[in-house]
Formats: structure tokens, sequence, C-alpha cells
């Protein structure tokens, strides 16, 4: 059974989205499955994702919340403001399928490697 933990950050600085992303890879280091962020006055949208694709080994999905452009931005998936939820739902349940069956290759090919004489 999968577990769903949700780190609220509501901050403004970066150190406590630093902490917030800090904390979630200390308490689920294996089971947290994406990291879901979205625009918050006073925090670079860049600079947040980077962090997080830092410091945890899961897709990054950002919802946008304004219009501003944000080019070039690394993260797994980016929605529109106001997407229907079934269509946004659908978009992240097909990511992490993605996620889980590149994860279970990986394994396979670590194992591969060990077994390897």
């Amino acid at each position: 059974m999968r577990r769903t933990c949700v780190f609220p950050v509501r901050a403004r600085d970066r150190d406590r989205v630093a902490a917030g992303l800090y904390q979630a890879r200390l308490q689920t280091p294996d089971s947290l499955e994406a990291v879901l962020l979205t625009e918050s006055i006073g925090i670079d949208v860049e600079w947040a994702i980077a962090e997080a694709r830092a410091r945890l080994a899961c897709p990054v999905v950002f919802f946008r919340t304004t219009q501003a452009s944000h080019e070039g931005l690394k993260c797994d998936l980016e929605l529109e403001s106001l997407v229907m939820p079934q269509e946004w739902l659908s978009q992240l349940k097909e990511l992490l399928e993605r996620f889980r069956e590149a994860k279970v290759r990986d394994q396979a090919r670590k194992s591969e490697v060990v077994a390897a004489p």
C-alpha cells in the first residue's frame, strides 16, 4: 500500500522551503512519489524546482496559479491554472506510472551489475 505524505510549505523564504524538502526526504526516503509545487509570493519557482530535484529522487509537478512566464522550468509536469481535476489527475497518474517503471528498470539493472561475475 502506498502512503501519501504532504508537507505543506507556506513560506516566503528559501530556508523554510529547503527545510520542508529535507524533512520529506528524511521521513519518506523511498516512498515519496512526487513533489507538487505551486507558485507562491516570494518564492523563486526555478530555485524551488532545482532544490526539489537536488534533494529528492521523484518527479516534480508544478501547478501554475498565474500567467507569469517561467521559461525553461525543469519540472516533469507543468499544469496551467484552472485545469480540470480529472485532466491533471490523469496526467499525474501517467507520470507516476512512468516513474515507477523506470525505477523498477533501474533496480533490475543494479541487480544485474551486482550479480555479474
